[in-house]
């Protein structure tokens, strides 16, 4: 039903090259996108984003931490699932960052809520 609609996804980010976690987040978005992270996202979300890969290697060659990304996301292809959403028409997301802590993240933060396991 859905192979024919592809999402196209126009992003803008503006950053600075070395505030606090800069050198952190810079390390991350390369090992992440030299792994099978987008894959792996994949896995644990249920949801396939084809192209997500490309926008991790993407997001690994900015210098320093981006403070505003703005995205654009629309569709394209055939059909009555992407006339459907067409009628949506351009779809924008804007993140701004406001604050960055460096503190050490404690353990029990990674933890699954004992409600949610399976």
């Amino acid at each position: 039903m859905m192979k024919d609609v592809r999402m196209n996804m126009v992003a803008r980010c503006g950053g600075e090259g070395s505030p606090a976690g800069a050198a952190e987040y810079v390390s991350f978005m390369k090992a992440a996108s030299a792994s099978d992270m987008a894959a792996i996202l994949a896995g644990a979300s249920g949801v396939n984003m084809p192209g997500m890969d490309k926008m991790m290697k993407a997001m690994s060659t900015v210098d320093g931490m981006p403070y505003l990304t703005e995205m654009t996301l629309t569709i394209e292809g055939t059909g009555q699932i992407a006339d459907m959403m067409k009628q949506l028409g351009a779809m924008k997301i804007t993140t701004k960052v406001t604050s960055v802590k460096t503190d050490p993240v404690p353990d029990d933060q990674f933890q699954i809520p004992a409600a949610t396991r399976q």
